[in-house]
C-alpha cells in the first residue's frame, strides 16, 4: 500500500506520471478482485496516508484512464469493509468523487460514461450498510443536488444500472428516506426518470435496469406511496398519463407476487383510491370505444387508446384478484361506484364496435382481454350476493353474459369465465333462473368457420337447430 501512496505523493509534487500510476493501479485492482486476503493485508499499511492523498489527486488529475483506475481501486477496497469506508468518509473521498462526478457529468466534449459509472459505484460502496453516512448524503441529494437525475437522463444502461443500485441501497427498508424522496423535487424527478426508463425497457423485462427500477417502486409501494406517486405523475392535459399507466403495471406485478395471499401493503384507503380511478378510467374507456366505433384498423391511432386500454385492463386484473382474495371493504367500495353498471356499459359497447382481429403487437386496437375481464368482474361481484345478482338482471346483464359463450381469440378463456359468471348469477336466485328459462333463440349466425366446414345452421320454429350441408 505504501507504494501507491508514494506514487500519489510524487504525482502531486509533479515527479510521477499518470501513465505509470495507471499501470500500477491496474495490477492492484486485479489483486483486490482475485485475492480475498489482499484487502486485509492493505489494512495494515498506510491507509490513512492513502486517503489523505486521494482527494487532492482526484481533484488535480486530468488523465481520464488513470482517474478511472484510481477510483476503481478505491471502490474495491471499501467494498464491504466498514473501517475502509470510515476512513474514506473521514478524509473526504466521497465528497471529492462526487465533486469530480458533477464536473464530468456536464462535460459534453467526450464520452465520460465509464468514469461516471465507476464513480457512482465507488460512492455506493463507500456508504452501503453505513446508515449514518447514507442519512447525511441522502438528505443532501434530495434537498440540494440534481446529479443523479442528470445522470439518469443519459442514455447508457450500465450507467443507469449503477445509479439504480445506489438508490436501492439507500432506500431499502427505510421509510424516512422514502419520505424524503417523494417529498422533494430532486427525489420526484428521479422517480419520474426511473418510470420513463421502465417504459423504455418494458419489452425487455430481463434487463437488469428494469429489475432494479421495479425494485425501487416495490419499496415505495411497501411504505404506502402508490397514491402519492399516482398523483405525482398526473398529466393535466389528459385523463391518464403514460407514467400512471406504468405505475398500474408495477402495482399489478407486485400484487401477483403474493400469489394466493392478500397483499399486506394495501390498506382500505388504497382500495378506495383504486376504485375511484376505476370509475374515471371506465368512463373514459367507454368514450374511447365510442370514438373508434366503426373505424377500420388503419384509422385507429394507437397512441390515443393505448394508455386507457392498458390502464382499464390492469385495473380489472388488480381488482378482480383482490376480490378473489376477499380484500376487506373492496366489494362495498366497488358497489359504491356502481361497478356493475360501468362494467356492463363497457361490455355492451364492445358488442357493437367494429373490432379488428386480435393483434399481438397492438392488442389495444382490438381491446383484447377486455370482455374477459368484464365478465370476471361481474362473476366475482355477484358471488353469493343476491342484491348484485338482481342488479345484473335489472340492468339487462344476463343476455350480455350469455353472448360471451363463444371462443374469442382476443379474449382467452372468455367462455369459461362466462360459465362461472352465469352460475354465480343464477345461484339461489329464482328470478334470474326464470329469465334464463324464458329466453328464446332469435337467430343463428353463419360464421366463417362454418363456411369453411361446409355447413349451415338453421333455426326451426320449435327453437331447435338443424344443420344443413352447404350447397356448392
Amino acid at each position: 500500500m505504501s507504494d501507491i501512496v508514494d506514487l500519489l505523493v510524487n504525482y502531486l509534487d509533479g515527479q510521477e506520471t499518470a501513465k505509470h500510476i495507471e499501470t500500477c493501479l491496474t495490477t492492484l485492482i486485479q489483486k483486490t478482485l482475485q485475492d480475498p486476503h489482499y484487502r486485509q493485508v492493505i489494512q495494515q499499511g498506510s491507509r490513512k496516508e492513502f486517503w489523505i492523498c486521494f482527494s487532492p489527486v482526484i481533484k488535480k488529475m486530468i488523465e481520464k484512464d488513470c482517474l478511472v483506475n484510481l477510483i476503481k481501486f478505491a471502490r474495491n477496497i471499501v467494498a464491504g469493509d466498514l473501517n475502509n469506508q470510515q476512513l474514506a468518509l473521514q478524509y473526504g473521498a466521497l465528497k471529492s468523487i462526487q465533486n469530480r462526478l458533477e464536473i464530468e457529468a456536464y462535460d459534453q466534449t467526450m464520452d465520460n460514461s465509464l468514469l461516471l459509472q465507476v464513480s457512482t459505484q465507488a460512492i455506493c460502496n463507500m456508504i452501503t450498510n453505513h446508515s449514518t453516512a447514507i442519512d447525511v448524503v441522502w438528505q443532501e441529494w434530495m434537498l440540494n443536488g440534481s446529479i443523479w437525475s442528470d445522470i439518469l437522463s443519459k442514455n447508457n444502461d450500465n450507467l443507469i444500472t449503477s445509479v439504480l443500485v445506489l438508490m436501492i441501497n439507500c432506500i431499502r427498508g427505510n421509510k424516512q428516506r422514502c419520505d424524503l424522496m417523494i417529498e422533494n423535487g430532486n427525489g420526484r424527478k428521479i422517480l419520474g426518470l426511473i418510470v420513463d426508463d421502465l417504459e423504455r425497457l418494458h419489452s425487455n423485462e430481463e434487463s437488469k435496469s428494469f429489475e432494479l427500477g421495479y425494485t425501487i417502486f416495490n419499496e415505495m409501494f411497501l411504505f404506502g406511496y402508490f397514491k402519492q406517486l399516482y398523483t405525482l405523475f398526473k398529466d393535466n392535459s389528459s385523463v391518464l398519463s403514460t407514467r400512471q399507466t406504468i405505475l398500474f403495471k408495477l402495482l399489478d406485478s407486485k400484487i401477483h407476487t403474493y400469489k394466493d395471499t392478500l397483499p399486506t401493503f394495501i390498506n382500505h384507503r388504497d382500495l378506495e383510491f383504486l376504485c375511484e380511478q376505476f370509475e374515471l378510467i371506465a368512463k373514459e374507456t367507454v368514450r374511447v370505444i365510442l370514438n373508434v366505433k366503426g373505424s377500420s384498423s388503419e384509422d385507429l391511432q394507437v397512441e390515443q387508446v393505448s394508455n386507457v386500454y392498458t390502464a382499464i385492463i390492469l385495473l380489472f386484473q388488480i381488482l378482480n384478484e383482490l376480490l378473489i382474495l376477499e380484500a376487506k371493504g373492496l366489494k362495498q367500495s366497488l358497489a359504491h361506484i356502481n361497478v356493475i353498471s360501468l362494467t356492463l356499459d363497457i361490455l355492451g359497447h364492445l358488442r357493437t364496435i367494429n373490432l379488428p382481429p386480435a393483434q399481438a403487437d397492438h392488442p389495444e386496437l382490438g381491446f383484447n382481454f377486455l370482455k374477459r375481464e368484464c365478465v370476471r368482474m361481474i362473476g366475482a361481484m355477484c358471488h353469493e350476493d343476491k342484491k348484485i345478482q338482481d342488479e345484473i338482471r335489472e340492468l339487462g346483464g344476463i343476455p350480455l353474459i350469455l353472448e360471451q359463450f363463444k371462443i374469442d381469440d382476443s379474449n382467452p378463456y372468455l367462455r369459461e369465465y362466462a360459465t362461472l359468471a352465469l352460475r354465480n348469477i343464477m345461484k339461489d336466485n329464482i328470478e334470474n333462473q326464470e329469465v334464463i328459462r324464458e329466453l328464446e333463440p332469435q337467430e343463428v349466425l353463419q360464421t366463417d368457420e362454418l363456411n369453411r366446414m361446409g355447413i349451415t345452421p338453421e333455426l326451426l320454429k320449435d327453437g331447435k337447430i338443424r344443420i344443413k350441408k352447404t350447397e356448392l
